[in-house]
């Protein structure tokens, strides 16, 4: 009940800070016939219905193998040598909601046996430059870490700008929406393992600018495109993996999730949004640029979902520019096997936020509906009593 009192608290200061920005309209955005949802009219893409199926589909698929250890718990550099200056390396250790946490977990340090335990830092002892890092994503989601990055964001924007590819700049936007959007429903953590979401982060960030909508859509759509292409590369890669009973899950679950009959994106009619050939040399430098800048970022969460996202986005544009090198290792498998998870879940938190503004509204007009008959009921009390009163004295 406190939980309860405490959201709408907040709901209520959340309309006056947007009354005072002069943002409050955007809060009825929810009561349109889509919510919160962006409103994407591309030709040769799928319609914004059919993309959030899409989510909604893969995301369902997905919670089946995340919590299966070797998806769960993996290895990785989480301190990349910084190409924007020289001799920078991070650390590990970073205090408050940048580091990441878990290390200690007892299960398994190693991915299929081929990370060796004694290559992987296991106790959180600032020498990550040496080891990779033991990651719990179950301890690790996507959130808020308040790390500011706008240097980093604008070198970037400045590698994509070499590029010369639109739909580049559309894909780091969409970046950025999912780190918006996760943020926003991970934007405080209560205690262990549970956060409360806000939704004032997500109109001023997210809501306010309808083309960080479309983009996040559009990236998604090149995503899910991917994923009907890398069926091949995933199944001969789990062909190595042995036949215990959490892998012969696995690699059912995986068949699963690759076949391209389930999802609108995969469909004949949008099978021309393809990457140009000529493009992917240059695609793949930026990308290995990117994993590259992550080591400027001091911040070791947004290193190891910048490395989720960077190496997923990596991945779709070889599987849509027709690259003949997908050769997929342990760090690519598990990383694009989350990346498929947060990319998917950022956009049914959209839908999310939707019901929760619906639900703050429609209690709002109960509660106001009351007001206004309690006020009725009295004031027509109070008007009965004067008549009596009248009515006494003249007498």
């Amino acid at each position: 009940m406190r939980l309860i009192a405490t959201h709408i608290l907040s709901f209520y200061l959340t309309v006056l800070e947007l009354i005072r920005d002069g943002n409050v309209i955007f809060i009825f955005k929810s009561l349109q016939r889509n919510g919160f949802r962006p409103d994407l009219r591309l030709n040769g893409l799928p319609t914004t219905d059919e993309l959030f199926q899409d989510a909604q589909i893969l995301q369902e698929k997905m919670e089946k193998i995340r919590f299966m250890n070797s998806i769960r718990i993996f290895a990785l550099d989480l301190s990349p040598n910084c190409i924007f200056e020289e001799n920078k390396r991070n650390s590990c250790g970073d205090t408050g909601k940048c580091q990441v946490m878990g290390n200690e977990s007892d299960l398994s340090s190693t991915l299929f046996g081929i990370d060796k335990a004694n290559d992987i830092n296991i106790a959180d002892d600032g020498n990550c430059n040496k080891k990779k890092t033991k990651v719990d994503m179950l301890k690790n989601p996507p959130s808020n870490t308040q790390y500011k990055g706008g240097e980093v964001w604008r070198q970037i924007y400045y590698e994509v700008e070499k590029v010369n590819f639109p739909l580049l700049k559309k894909l780091i936007s969409g970046v950025q929406s999912n780190i918006a959007v996760h943020a926003s429903e991970r934007y405080r953590k209560i205690r262990e393992d549970d956060y409360d979401y806000s939704l004032l982060n997500f109109i001023n960030k997210f809501v306010l600018f309808e083309d960080r909508g479309v983009n996040l859509l559009v990236t998604f759509h090149y995503i899910v495109q991917s994923v009907c292409k890398l069926g091949p590369s995933f199944n001969k890669f789990m062909e190595d993996l042995d036949n215990s009973a959490e892998n012969t899950k696995l690699k059912e679950e995986i068949k699963d999730i690759f076949n391209k009959s389930h999802y609108y994106s995969c469909r004949p009619e949008y099978e021309s949004n393809i990457i140009p050939p000529q493009f992917l040399p240059k695609l793949e430098k930026f990308f290995k640029t990117f994993i590259s800048a992550l080591g400027c970022v001091e911040c070791e969460k947004c290193i190891l979902h910048g490395t989720i996202k960077g190496n997923t986005l990596d991945l779709t544009v070889k599987a849509l520019g027709g690259s003949k090198n997908i050769l997929l290792d342990p760090t690519y498998f598990v990383t694009y096997l989350n990346g498929l998870y947060i990319f998917s879940s950022s956009i049914t938190i959209i839908d999310l936020f939707t019901f929760r503004v619906r639900m703050f509204l429609v209690f709002s007009l109960f509660i106001a509906i009351v007001f206004f008959f309690c006020l009725k009921h009295k004031a027509g009390s109070y008007l009965n009593k004067r008549r009596e009163i009248t009515s006494k004295k003249k007498e």
